[in-house]
């Protein structure tokens, strides 16, 4: 069914896949060495699925156990099982169980505050945006202002050159009616 030269996704792969319960599809968990590797795909998710709206056929998936054996590496990437292992060991040199376990047992105590943040955040960009449109009111009714008093200061303006320099400013009666009455 499979030819020599197939590649089967790698443990770590898949472990890391079942820890973050993603489901990997039966039919690409085997691929051909020529083909590029995309995490994407092999999760099931890709660019051409959403592109086309394909409907996807949800039996194929498979569930990984924690007890389900894990499949070897095939074909010429047979090395990359011994570079692992080499990867592993250097990890293990430098950090023990107990670090490893500490470090991961503090990131879940993190987990909470992180949550908190992102509730801070949320409730920050909001009153952010309310700012903003509220700002945005008062700059309208300024520059509706600002264009109000513009018209009164061009209006005083064209009173000032039409009057003379001796005139008295004009009023609604003259001199004259006010000493007749």
């Amino acid at each position: 069914m499979l030819d020599s030269l197939s590649l089967i996704v790698p443990s770590m792969i898949s472990k890391l896949c079942k820890r973050v319960k993603v489901e990997i599809l039966l039919g690409d968990t085997c691929m051909e060495p020529k083909n590029m590797i995309f995490p994407r795909k092999m999760c099931g998710e890709g660019s051409v699925v959403k592109r086309k709206m394909r409907k996807m056929d949800y039996g194929k998936f498979v569930h990984v156990e924690d007890d389900s054996p894990i499949p070897s590496i095939m074909g010429p990437f047979t090395s990359l099982a011994s570079e692992l292992r080499i990867v592993k060991d250097i990890i293990r040199s430098y950090v023990t169980q107990r670090e490893f376990d500490a470090s991961l047992s503090s990131q879940r105590k993190k987990k909470p505050q992180l949550v908190n943040l992102e509730k801070a955040y949320a409730c920050l960009a909001k009153s952010h945006g309310e700012l903003s449109i509220s700002h945005g009111k008062m700059k309208k009714q300024e520059k509706s202002r600002d264009k109000f008093f513009t018209r009164m200061w061009n209006g005083v303006k064209c009173l000032w050159k039409l009057l003379k320099v001796n005139e008295p400013l004009p009023t609604s009666r003259s001199n004259v009616d006010r000493d007749e009455l």
